[in-house]
């Protein structure tokens, strides 16, 4: 298994990076916000947002505030705000978001459950 990981710490701004040509297998929580680049198998978790970036192969369950999808995304996706699918991005997977963002051209296959606030 190869990886590499990436923090970047500016101020207050912190960001977890794992980079093209990254394999990992298992769970990801983080505070900060998580791109994803290579390819993730297993549960990612962020108390912000979460990026999955063109050309990340990701097989896993997504959770954070906000999610952007560009790649290739196999797994649930579950975000309190926004998922933003892009006109590459192939998801195959359940959604639960208050606001979903699917460009034309993107690829999607799963169930979908706006939330609404009360």
């Amino acid at each position: 298994m190869q990886f590499i990981i990436i923090m970047i710490k500016e101020k207050n701004n912190r960001q977890v990076f794992f980079s093209k040509g990254t394999k990992f297998q298992g769970k990801i929580e983080s505070k900060y916000n998580i791109y994803l680049s290579g390819e993730v198998k297993g549960e990612v978790v962020s108390e912000q947002d979460i990026y999955v970036l063109r050309g990340a192969k990701v097989f896993s369950s997504l959770k954070a505030v906000n999610i952007q999808i560009l790649g290739l995304c196999e797994g649930d996706v579950t975000a309190a705000q926004d998922v933003i699918i892009s006109e590459d991005a192939r998801v195959f997977g359940n959604i639960i978001c208050k606001s979903l963002d699917c460009a034309q051209g993107a690829i999607y296959s799963g169930e979908l459950q706006v939330t609404v606030q009360k």
